[in-house]
Protein backbone atom coordinates (compact mmCIF):
# COMPACT_ATOMS: atom_id res chain seq x y z
CA UNK A 1 0.00 0.00 0.00
CA UNK A 2 2.85 2.41 0.83
CA UNK A 3 4.35 1.84 -2.65
CA UNK A 4 1.02 2.68 -4.29
CA UNK A 5 0.61 5.88 -2.27
CA UNK A 6 4.22 6.88 -2.97
CA UNK A 7 3.71 6.22 -6.70
CA UNK A 8 0.49 8.28 -6.78
CA UNK A 9 2.17 11.11 -4.85
CA UNK A 10 5.20 11.19 -7.15
CA UNK A 11 2.96 11.09 -10.24
CA UNK A 12 0.94 14.05 -8.96
CA UNK A 13 4.07 15.93 -7.96
CA UNK A 14 5.79 15.65 -11.32
CA UNK A 15 2.77 15.82 -13.61
CA UNK A 16 1.16 18.95 -12.19
CA UNK A 17 2.13 22.42 -13.29
CA UNK A 18 3.80 23.83 -10.26
CA UNK A 19 3.80 27.60 -10.10
CA UNK A 20 7.22 29.16 -10.12
CA UNK A 21 8.13 32.18 -8.13
CA UNK A 22 10.54 35.00 -8.74
CA UNK A 23 14.22 34.16 -8.58
CA UNK A 24 15.34 37.74 -9.24
CA UNK A 25 13.98 40.94 -7.71
CA UNK A 26 14.47 44.40 -9.22
CA UNK A 27 13.55 47.68 -7.56
CA UNK A 28 12.82 50.34 -10.16
CA UNK A 29 12.45 54.11 -10.29
CA UNK A 30 11.59 56.38 -13.20
CA UNK A 31 12.47 59.92 -14.18
CA UNK A 32 10.20 61.23 -16.93
CA UNK A 33 11.34 64.01 -19.25
CA UNK A 34 8.43 66.25 -20.22
CA UNK A 35 9.14 68.84 -22.91
CA UNK A 36 6.44 71.16 -24.28
CA UNK A 37 3.88 69.22 -22.21
CA UNK A 38 4.83 65.93 -23.91
CA UNK A 39 6.66 62.92 -22.51
CA UNK A 40 9.75 62.46 -24.68
CA UNK A 41 11.88 60.11 -22.60
CA UNK A 42 11.88 57.96 -19.48
CA UNK A 43 15.07 57.36 -17.53
CA UNK A 44 14.84 53.98 -15.85
CA UNK A 45 16.94 52.73 -12.93
CA UNK A 46 16.88 49.11 -11.78
CA UNK A 47 18.59 47.94 -8.60
CA UNK A 48 18.92 44.15 -8.48
CA UNK A 49 18.63 42.06 -5.35
CA UNK A 50 21.71 41.04 -3.39
CA UNK A 51 21.64 37.36 -4.40
CA UNK A 52 21.37 37.93 -8.15
CA UNK A 53 23.88 40.78 -7.93
CA UNK A 54 26.36 38.51 -6.17
CA UNK A 55 25.97 35.75 -8.77
CA UNK A 56 26.28 38.24 -11.65
CA UNK A 57 29.32 39.85 -10.02
CA UNK A 58 31.21 36.59 -9.64
CA UNK A 59 30.23 35.45 -13.13
CA UNK A 60 31.50 38.76 -14.53
CA UNK A 61 34.76 38.73 -12.58
CA UNK A 62 36.50 36.60 -15.20
CA UNK A 63 39.98 36.91 -13.72
CA UNK A 64 38.72 36.23 -10.18
CA UNK A 65 40.34 39.27 -8.54
CA UNK A 66 37.09 40.55 -6.91
CA UNK A 67 37.17 43.67 -9.09
CA UNK A 68 35.12 44.21 -12.26
CA UNK A 69 37.53 45.73 -14.76
CA UNK A 70 36.28 48.00 -17.56
CA UNK A 71 36.77 45.12 -20.01
CA UNK A 72 34.81 42.69 -17.81
CA UNK A 73 32.06 45.28 -17.34
CA UNK A 74 31.84 45.82 -21.10
CA UNK A 75 31.35 42.08 -21.69
CA UNK A 76 28.70 41.97 -18.98
CA UNK A 77 27.05 45.09 -20.39
CA UNK A 78 26.82 43.59 -23.89
CA UNK A 79 25.45 40.28 -22.63
CA UNK A 80 22.89 41.98 -20.35
CA UNK A 81 21.74 44.36 -23.09
CA UNK A 82 21.13 41.53 -25.54
CA UNK A 83 19.15 39.48 -23.00
CA UNK A 84 16.97 42.44 -22.04
CA UNK A 85 16.47 43.39 -25.68
CA UNK A 86 15.02 39.91 -26.38
CA UNK A 87 12.39 40.67 -23.74
CA UNK A 88 11.68 44.27 -24.85
CA UNK A 89 13.32 45.41 -21.58
CA UNK A 90 10.21 44.11 -19.77
CA UNK A 91 8.67 47.46 -20.71
CA UNK A 92 4.97 48.06 -21.31
CA UNK A 93 3.98 51.62 -22.21
CA UNK A 94 0.33 52.29 -22.98
CA UNK A 95 -1.65 55.28 -24.20
CA UNK A 96 -5.40 54.96 -23.62
CA UNK A 97 -4.89 51.23 -22.90
CA UNK A 98 -3.16 50.65 -26.28
CA UNK A 99 0.40 49.32 -26.18
CA UNK A 100 2.97 51.75 -27.60
CA UNK A 101 5.56 50.04 -29.76
CA UNK A 102 7.49 53.11 -30.80
CA UNK A 103 10.33 53.50 -28.37
CA UNK A 104 14.08 53.16 -28.49
CA UNK A 105 16.58 52.31 -25.75
CA UNK A 106 19.59 54.60 -25.28
CA UNK A 107 22.25 55.23 -22.61
CA UNK A 108 22.23 51.61 -21.45
CA UNK A 109 24.55 51.04 -18.51
CA UNK A 110 25.16 48.27 -16.00
CA UNK A 111 27.42 48.77 -12.99
CA UNK A 112 28.31 47.07 -9.76
CA UNK A 113 28.63 49.22 -6.65
CA UNK A 114 29.48 47.35 -3.47
CA UNK A 115 28.65 44.19 -5.44
CA UNK A 116 25.05 45.36 -6.07
CA UNK A 117 24.05 45.49 -9.73
CA UNK A 118 22.38 48.64 -11.02
CA UNK A 119 21.12 48.86 -14.60
CA UNK A 120 20.01 52.15 -16.11
CA UNK A 121 18.70 53.08 -19.51
CA UNK A 122 16.65 55.75 -21.27
CA UNK A 123 13.48 55.00 -23.17
CA UNK A 124 13.12 57.49 -26.02
CA UNK A 125 9.48 57.75 -27.02
CA UNK A 126 9.41 57.86 -30.84
CA UNK A 127 6.18 59.85 -30.91
CA UNK A 128 6.21 62.21 -27.88
CA UNK A 129 3.11 61.63 -25.76
CA UNK A 130 0.80 64.40 -24.53
CA UNK A 131 -0.70 62.82 -21.40
CA UNK A 132 -3.17 65.66 -20.74
CA UNK A 133 -6.66 64.22 -20.95
CA UNK A 134 -5.29 60.79 -21.85
CA UNK A 135 -4.23 57.75 -19.90
CA UNK A 136 -0.47 57.13 -20.16
CA UNK A 137 0.78 54.17 -18.14
CA UNK A 138 4.10 52.38 -17.68
CA UNK A 139 4.68 48.89 -16.31
CA UNK A 140 7.74 46.68 -16.11
CA UNK A 141 7.27 42.95 -15.69
CA UNK A 142 8.46 39.53 -16.76
CA UNK A 143 5.51 37.47 -18.01
CA UNK A 144 7.22 34.26 -16.86
CA UNK A 145 7.44 35.71 -13.34
CA UNK A 146 11.05 34.58 -13.06
CA UNK A 147 11.85 38.23 -12.35
CA UNK A 148 9.79 40.46 -10.04
CA UNK A 149 10.07 44.15 -10.93
CA UNK A 150 8.55 46.52 -8.40
CA UNK A 151 8.65 50.28 -7.87
CA UNK A 152 10.78 51.62 -5.06
CA UNK A 153 8.77 52.62 -2.01
CA UNK A 154 9.83 56.28 -1.72
CA UNK A 155 9.68 58.58 -4.75
CA UNK A 156 9.32 55.93 -7.46
CA UNK A 157 8.67 58.58 -10.12
CA UNK A 158 10.10 62.02 -10.74
CA UNK A 159 9.59 64.53 -13.55
CA UNK A 160 12.05 66.79 -15.37
CA UNK A 161 11.14 70.14 -16.89
CA UNK A 162 7.59 70.21 -15.54
CA UNK A 163 5.74 70.83 -12.32
CA UNK A 164 2.29 70.12 -13.77
CA UNK A 165 2.59 66.32 -13.75
CA UNK A 166 2.16 63.76 -11.02
CA UNK A 167 1.77 60.01 -10.90
CA UNK A 168 -0.44 57.37 -9.39
CA UNK A 169 0.98 53.93 -8.54
CA UNK A 170 -1.50 51.05 -8.59
CA UNK A 171 -1.91 47.35 -9.26
CA UNK A 172 -3.41 47.02 -12.74
CA UNK A 173 -6.27 44.57 -12.25
CA UNK A 174 -7.10 44.61 -15.99
CA UNK A 175 -3.69 43.13 -16.93
CA UNK A 176 -2.55 39.72 -15.75
CA UNK A 177 0.37 37.45 -16.40
CA UNK A 178 1.76 34.20 -15.09
CA UNK A 179 -1.36 32.09 -15.54
CA UNK A 180 -3.58 35.03 -14.56
CA UNK A 181 -2.24 35.06 -11.01
CA UNK A 182 -0.20 38.29 -11.03
CA UNK A 183 -1.13 41.89 -11.83
CA UNK A 184 1.63 44.36 -12.65
CA UNK A 185 2.46 47.42 -10.62
CA UNK A 186 1.74 50.32 -12.93
CA UNK A 187 2.24 54.04 -12.88
CA UNK A 188 -0.28 56.38 -14.43
CA UNK A 189 0.97 59.81 -15.43
CA UNK A 190 -1.42 62.68 -14.78
CA UNK A 191 -0.62 66.08 -16.28
CA UNK A 192 -2.62 69.31 -16.35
Amino acid sequence: MKKILLTVFLFMLFSAKTPAHPHVWIETSLDLLVENKKITAINVKWVYDEFYSSAAFFESDIDGNNVISPEENLKFLDRTYEELKKNNFFTYLKLNKTQLSGFEIKNFDARFKDEILTVSFTILVTEPVDPAGKEFTASFYDKTYFIEIYFQENNPVSFQKTESCKHKLYEDMTETYYYGMVNPETIKVICE
